[in-house]
């Protein structure tokens, strides 16, 4: 977050301009999509391409914003303008994760895999993501024993990642497996979902203190992000709620907040887990109406699901 006001105070002339430098546009984009203002940064990547329709990162990043807000078909329009570039491996970088949460996760999961060769002679540096993407969609699927070596592959190949260390945690965790979670987040404190992870692992082993200092952290960090007119992220608040402070009530508030904004398969997952807790079969109708006509074949929510509706 520093950073990023860092980032967002050089640009401060242009921040309400209705045009500004294609440059300045792409990087208010950014800021806004790091805010969670996913519409907004939509709207100025609109803007950059009908300035510059040839603009092919900015192609890559609209569709992704679509998947997050859960605009698929909009998504899949700005994929297949991907097809026009001569980069083959742009099409599927963009496509891939919409098509894992809207009915073709297997297929997508085979086009990566198809793609791994190419993609090593020719961008290396994407294989680290494909085979972490690979993992997420295993996990969709339930092929548990893939996930784990994608993710291994991922890390092995670019130990810098946090995202790809936090989904690894996430799945560790969720596959009753904590004990190599703090040493996998050791050096990252900082970021407040490795620190949610850590906490729920310290607690998940035992070691009650430990869980208590961390859980305290976050309490402090969430508290001063609102002090700075920010809300913390919905996703890990919910699931500090939920799990460290046992409050679904107040978990299942944070989340459908949340779902309002971003609808990944983990926004999803906060819903459902919160409101089956806090026993509100009713809060969560929305989110299970929106699984079910995309497709989502996530076998994690299709539990929750069935679970919920045995209420």
């Amino acid at each position: 977050p520093r950073f990023n006001g860092y980032a967002r105070s050089a640009i401060e002339f242009w921040w309400d301009a209705e045009l500004p430098p294609a440059s300045v546009l792409k990087i208010r984009a950014k800021l806004k999509e790091k805010d969670h203002k996913y519409k907004q940064a939509i709207a100025d990547l609109v803007k950059q391409l009908d300035r510059d329709p040839d603009d092919l990162q900015s192609w890559i990043e609209i569709t992704n914003l679509y998947r997050v807000i859960g605009d698929y078909e909009s998504g899949r329009n700005s994929s297949q303008r991907l097809k026009e570039f001569e980069d083959p491996n742009a099409f599927w970088v963009a496509s891939a994760p919409l098509q894992a949460v809207s009915g073709n996760a297997q297929g997508a999961y085979q086009a990566l895999v198809g793609r791994l060769r190419p993609i090593d002679a020719e961008t290396p540096n994407l294989v680290p993501w494909i085979n972490s993407m690979l993992g997420d969609i295993a996990v969709s699927l339930g092929e548990f024993e893939s996930a784990d070596s994608h993710y291994r592959k991922s890390l092995a190949t670019d130990t810098r990642s946090i995202q790809v260390k936090r989904d690894y945690a996430e799945f560790l965790i969720d596959r009753q497996r904590p004990a190599p979670v703090p040493q996998l987040l050791a050096d990252h404190e900082n970021d407040n979902g490795c620190l949610l992870l850590l906490a729920i692992a310290a607690h998940r082993m035992g070691k009650l203190d430990r869980a208590h200092k961390l859980k305290s952290q976050l309490a402090t960090r969430f508290k001063e992000i609102r002090l700075r007119g920010s809300k913390p992220h919905g996703r890990f608040e919910s699931r500090y709620e939920l799990e460290l402070n046992e409050n679904p009530k107040r978990a299942l508030e944070i989340a459908l907040d949340n779902w309002h904004l971003q609808k990944e398969n983990r926004d999803a997952r906060a819903v459902l887990e919160s409101a089956l807790v806090a026993q509100n079969r009713d809060a969560a109708m929305p989110t299970i109406k929106f699984i079910k006509a995309s497709g989502n074949e996530d076998v994690v929510l299709a539990q929750l699901i069935d679970k919920l509706e045995d209420l």
